[in-house]
């Protein structure tokens, strides 16, 4: 089933897109409620920015092929 745009693929897309992301963020949360981001803000801004880099480069393979 098409949903606002029209598309019923695409609507699946954005939707599992919406999905990674909100899993991701959860997922940072937990890490930092445990401690697993380290103890500087300089430790804690690398791990958040190769934990999100991840989700967008399976983004990116998934959507190029």
């Amino acid at each position: 089933m098409a949903g606002p745009n029209g598309n019923a693929a695409s609507d699946a897309e954005a939707h599992r897109m919406i999905d990674e992301k909100m899993t991701a963020a959860l997922q940072l949360q937990m890490a930092m409620l445990t401690g697993r981001l380290g103890t500087t803000p300089a430790t804690a801004t690398k791990k958040i920015i190769r934990h999100y880099s991840r989700t967008v480069r399976a983004n990116r393979k998934r959507l190029a092929g």
